[in-house]
């Protein structure tokens, strides 16, 4: 059975319940929400799924301030017992008035749950939180959304967010907007929170989008997390002073499966028209080389001279095109337009495969031209899912090169 340490003993509910399998355990899981104010109170749920006992600690965390040394209590948990803390803020806490978040730190896995929910004449409308383990809250540089977000006569909707890096003086920076149901932007904040700070405020207070914001049925909020680590979550709420019934609205946690449409044709990275279908990054992979446009050459209306740099240590002449995708799996080959006085052949390399290709084994143009294909299939071990690609005239040879119509072909 389970105990809380200290002079006053809590009656023990001895059930064995299974793990969930929308929840996770966790050594140290956040409750974003927690609430007792008016008819609302919380009812707080920990599991131990494990085969040794566990030493934990309930930490209260306020909202809208950061929180170093929260107010703690601490339970003991034997293997498969589940600690059943009804009305937890004020049995446990012996709170009247409280909103913000839990923390749930334990020696050993535990899972989290919890209910909050509005008491009224014998009958209860309520919501659960879940316990999120601190190290799946949304990282710096990632970014989640939660769906389903309404403000108008029927509904409206709180935020909840929970500093999750836990950093005295190291308070985490997000971006929060409002997207309506065609994906335009309706509204953006950024905000910033101290450490272990909760955030719970209606989308139009004057913290988030302000009062002003138009009446909505159905809007989508995009997080981002800028620096630190974050817990979202919001709660929609039915506006009937009858039941005030509440809804959970959690945001998307996991690796985006997302695969683009396989090409329908060519597409041209750098074309003698100007008509490019894709705009890469054209560089020179710190080569030195220099890159000049011309509009002169009697054959092409557009051409990159390529001239060598020392950059690498010795005359080397390059020219890359960056931040164009996963392109190995969809297209056959590299395909460009070559001409140079100083060279007979020219290197093409996907990071870290190059290969060399002769002139004379290309398409002769004329006027000095070659047309050179590098098909995809001879690139083997390259870097998985690299976005750029260099043609180069090979290290310390030097060499002017011109080059036009770099495009990527879909085999016919």
């Amino acid at each position: 059975m389970f105990q809380r340490t200290g002079v006053v003993t809590l009656v023990v509910l001895s059930v064995f319940v299974a793990p969930l399998t929308a929840l996770s355990p966790g050594t140290d899981v956040l409750v974003p929400g927690a609430a007792i104010v008016a008819d609302w109170r919380t009812d707080l749920y920990i599991l131990n799924p494990g085969e040794f006992t566990a030493n934990v600690s309930v930490e209260l965390l306020v909202r809208d301030q950061a929180n170093p040394t929260p107010e703690s209590q601490a339970f003991v948990i034997p293997p498969g017992e589940t600690a059943v803390l009804e009305n937890v803020l004020g049995e446990t806490f012996g709170k009247t008035s409280f909103a913000g978040a839990i923390r749930v730190t334990s020696d050993q896995g535990v899972v989290v749950n919890s209910r909050i929910f509005n008491l009224k004449d014998g009958v209860t409308f309520g919501q659960g939180y879940e316990g999120i383990p601190r190290d799946m809250a949304v990282q710096e540089g990632e970014r989640t959304d939660i769906v389903g977000l309404a403000k108008n006569d029927n509904f409206r909707t709180n935020l909840v967010m929970l500093e999750a890096r836990g950093e005295a003086g190291n308070p985490s920076q997000v971006r929060v907007s409002l997207h309506d149901e065609q994906g335009a932007q309706v509204a953006t904040r950024d905000v910033e929170l101290d450490e272990f700070e909760p955030f719970l405020k209606k989308i139009d207070h004057a913290d988030l989008f302000g009062p002003t914001l138009a009446d909505f049925g159905y809007g989508t909020l995009h997080c981002e997390v800028l620096s630190g680590a974050v817990v979202f979550s919001a709660s929609k709420v039915d506006n009937d002073s009858a039941t005030g019934d509440p809804t959970t609205l959690e945001a998307w946690t996991g690796e985006l499966s997302s695969t683009p449409p396989p090409p329908t044709g060519d597409v041209y990275l750098y074309s003698s028209t100007g008509e490019d279908d894709l705009t890469p990054v054209i560089g020179e992979w710190s080569s030195g080389s220099t890159l000049t446009e011309l509009t002169d050459d009697p054959d092409f209306a557009r051409v990159m001279m390529v001239e060598p740099g020392t950059s690498w240590g010795a005359p080397s002449s390059c020219i890359s095109f960056s931040e164009i995708g996963n392109f190995q799996p969809a297209y056959d080959a590299i395909v460009f337009k070559i001409k140079s006085d100083d060279l007979t052949a020219i290197n093409v390399k996907i990071p870290e495969v190059e290969l060399t290709y002769a002139f004379a084994d290309g398409t002769a143009l004329g006027n000095g031209w070659f047309e050179i294909r590098a098909p995809m299939s001879e690139f083997v071990g390259t870097v998985a899912g690299s976005t750029q690609f260099g043609v180069l005239g090979g290290y310390g040879n030097g060499g002017t090169f011109y080059i036009t119509d770099v495009k990527l072909t879909v085999a016919e």
